[in-house]
């Protein structure tokens, strides 16, 4: 039934992008490039090692179309691409889709989409949108709807169908992206998903903004057999809630989110997770540090000021903590204080120096899963045209 609904809908927004291509309007279309090349630096606080450098390159492309003067057709594609030279002299580039949909728009009724978009729960962290690359690592995963969603359907419509200013909303329907292990083609249980719908609700007015969002996905059966408690845990969840406050002069925000066995921990994607499941299941929860996390809390606080022109001092608190995420263990992910400027040099070129106060102590998750515990020193430059 699923599968019948998702074909109808990409039937119909396929027809509708063929009539306007055949019409005089398309090649009036306005259609928008946009590339940006963040590349960033991290190095411990006291410059005596050198942990890597990462550099990311976005290509974003969005063409408009006027079908008459109310409605209007979308398609917008992104691409990310990474080059990580991590401190062993080790290079190697990911390239990632970031976004492609269609989408149709209506001046009165809101917005309607299908494809790889952005889940609900971004609107939530879009709200606290300054936080510096290096420092939204946990929070940038992409699977069921708190990042990137694929195979998702989208209504969104703003100000209320015109009956409240400011007032947002985003319902989500995702379908179901299931996971397959194989030597040529790999898609990891950390992208899986079973079918989700979530709702987020957005409220600007003047200076200040407010938003929550609230996801709930099936899972699959490999997600839940890495689990402890195998075949309990049906169900990946989420919410969260942000609150701003941006004038010409400062800035400051907060951040609170919750999700339950949605963020993926460890290096799932070098284990064959099929090849253990219904044999050594046992054996992969005991002794591998890879799994989806219990229940995470995520806090992020930050202000900025903005009085001193092209210059931004901010300070930022963050702090990811994990309970039982493995063998009974709660875990802080992330917990920091972070320092740093934010230098305009003009509209398309800033460099950011941020200062991080890491307040995580080393044991054995930290070690098997690789999370850094020293202070660092980093340093960003974006570059977009």
């Amino acid at each position: 039934m699923f599968n019948i609904f998702k074909l109808f809908i990409i039937i119909v927004l396929l027809l509708i992008n063929i009539s306007t291509s055949y019409s005089s309007e398309y090649y009036n279309s306005d259609i928008e490039q946009t590339y940006r090349i963040l590349k960033r630096k991290i190095m411990k606080y006291d410059l005596s090692e050198d942990f890597g450098e990462n550099t990311k390159m976005s290509a974003e492309i969005k063409i408009k179309s006027e079908i008459n003067d109310s409605i209007s057709l979308l398609n917008k594609l992104s691409n990310d691409m990474y080059c990580n030279n991590i401190n062993d002299n080790n290079t190697f580039l990911i390239s990632k889709l970031k976004n492609g949909y269609m989408e149709i728009i209506h001046d009165k009724y809101g917005r309607f989409s299908y494809g790889k978009n952005n889940g609900v729960m971004r609107d939530v962290f879009d709200v606290h949108n300054e936080i510096p690359f290096s420092n939204n690592e946990y929070n940038s995963f992409d699977n069921f709807m708190f990042n990137r969603s694929n195979n998702v359907v989208s209504y969104k419509n703003d100000n209320l169908f015109e009956l409240v200013n400011g007032l947002s909303t985003n319902i989500q329907f995702q379908f179901k992206n299931d996971s397959t292990i194989h030597r040529r083609n790999r898609k990891i249980i950390k992208y899986s998903n079973g079918i989700g719908c979530g709702y987020s609700l957005t409220y600007n007015i003047s200076d200040f903004t407010v938003s929550a969002a609230f996801t709930q996905s099936e899972r699959n059966v490999d997600q839940m057999m890495i689990d402890i408690d195998q075949l309990k845990n049906k169900y990946a969840s989420s919410y969260g809630v942000a609150f701003k406050y941006d004038n010409d002069n400062i800035y400051i925000a907060s951040l609170y989110a919750n999700s339950k066995f949605m963020m993926p921990y460890g290096n799932i994607n070098n284990h064959y997770i099929r090849h253990y499941i219904f044999e050594e299941a046992s054996i992969l929860r005991k002794y591998y540090y890879c799994g989806f996390a219990p229940t995470v809390d995520t806090i992020e606080i930050m202000a900025k000021l903005k009085f001193i022109k092209n210059i931004y001092p901010y300070i930022l608190y963050m702090n990811i903590f994990s309970k039982n995420i493995k063998n009974d263990l709660d875990q802080y992910l992330t917990k920091s204080l972070n320092f740093g400027i934010d230098y305009k040099i003009n509209e398309d070129i800033s460099i950011i120096a941020n200062l991080c106060i890491n307040f995580l102590k080393e044991n054995s998750f930290t070690k098997n899963v690789e999370i850094n515990v020293d202070n660092t020193f980093s340093l960003e430059t974006i570059y977009k045209f």
